[in-house]
């Protein structure tokens, strides 16, 4: 479980690592590793044109750039304002926001939480945010750690920064997705510590 003093913890690492963090995560030699989890994310998505999009956690803007470049109007959302300024001018709406106190966001016709669930003090509570972000008719895909071996590596490596995560089972949207009239209609692995899902508004 965590607390909000674990949240705070990894929001201050974050704005530490902001300046370079495209460059942490776009190198070296677990980039081909990034690069799995991406695609399978971005195919889950289902991105077209004229659609929007809300990358929420946006971090340095990966998907939200990605989306952009796909023609859909992007909003970038983040808790942490020195990886916004990174977004200024290259989407359409920028917004420090944190998933856990979401309440005003339009609904979006996507919505995509990649890495932002592992450092939520309530799951619960953010999970509902971001189903209340997804249009009728709109999807959300969220990436987390997995409970198993693969997740407990993570969370190692993630204990090495001070940091604790959460870790999730595909049961856990299962069980919560309908409760806010979404439907889980796809779960993929992209590596073995992750899981991807994604759930559909009727």
């Amino acid at each position: 479980m965590l607390y909000a003093a674990h949240k705070r913890r990894a929001l201050r690492h974050y704005a530490r690592i902001a300046p370079a963090y495209d460059r942490r995560v776009t190198r070296g030699p677990l980039l081909h590793l990034r690069r799995r989890e991406r695609s399978a994310v971005l195919g889950m998505a289902r991105l077209a044109p004229g659609l929007s999009l809300a990358d929420v956690g946006c971090g340095a803007g990966f998907y939200a750039l990605e989306a952009k470049r796909r023609g859909l109007r992007v909003c970038a959302i983040d808790a942490v304002p020195e990886m916004l300024v990174h977004l200024q001018g290259k989407v359409d709406e920028v917004r420090l926001r944190d998933v856990e106190t979401l309440t005003d966001a339009a609904p979006f016709d996507r919505v995509i939480c990649a890495g932002v669930l592992d450092f939520v003090a309530d799951p619960e509570l953010a999970f509902s945010r971001l189903c209340g972000a997804v249009a009728p008719g709109g999807r959300l895909v969220v990436l987390v750690p997995r409970t198993g071996p693969g997740g407990w590596l993570y969370r190692a490596e993630k204990l090495c920064f001070g940091l604790r995560v959460n870790l999730f089972d595909s049961r856990w949207f299962t069980a919560r997705a309908g409760l806010h009239g979404l439907r889980v209609s796809e779960v993929r692995t992209p590596l073995p510590g992750n899981l991807a899902i994604a759930a559909d508004r009727g």
